[in-house]
């Protein structure tokens, strides 16, 4: 009986559920905006961030083309316009409802890194890989 409870349990339909089942709807220069429409990432974004959401989110006034990343996800770049090494965010959503944020402000000596994936030890490369334009400041 264990047996099989273990095994409908990792089987089960909900163990493979997509949280964020529309990204491709996000995936375009024109359509990345309105990732700030769904209400599920915005609302899964103020809860990992907190009192710090404004300061994440303040920095989409121009955006990156979306970057479709191999395993479904989404990359969304944010600056503000003309600021963009110096106030900057990024954002991996995966489908499965990890999400992985990073972001800089003026006068900070550091990129502010969040993540929901508990098992995620390392920064999540392609944030790792944004923050590359960042001359003289790691992560937190």
């Amino acid at each position: 009986m264990l047996i099989f409870f273990v095994f409908f349990m990792f089987f089960s339909p909900q163990s493979f559920a997509v949280q964020y089942e529309n990204l491709n709807e996000y995936s375009t220069p024109e359509s990345v905006v309105n990732i700030f429409d769904n209400k599920l990432i915005v609302q899964d974004v103020k809860n990992l961030t907190k009192s710090k959401y404004n300061e994440f989110i303040g920095s989409y006034e121009a955006f990156a083309d979306p970057e479709k990343l191999k395993d479904g996800g989404l990359l969304v770049d944010g600056w503000l316009r003309e600021l963009r090494l110096e106030n900057s965010s990024a954002m991996v959503i995966e489908p499965d409802g990890k999400l992985y944020l990073a972001w800089v402000v003026p006068d900070n000596n550091k990129i502010n890194y969040m993540t929901n994936d508990k098992t995620m030890t390392e920064i999540q490369p392609d944030i790792q890989q944004w923050a590359r334009r960042f001359d003289n400041i790691g992560f937190d």
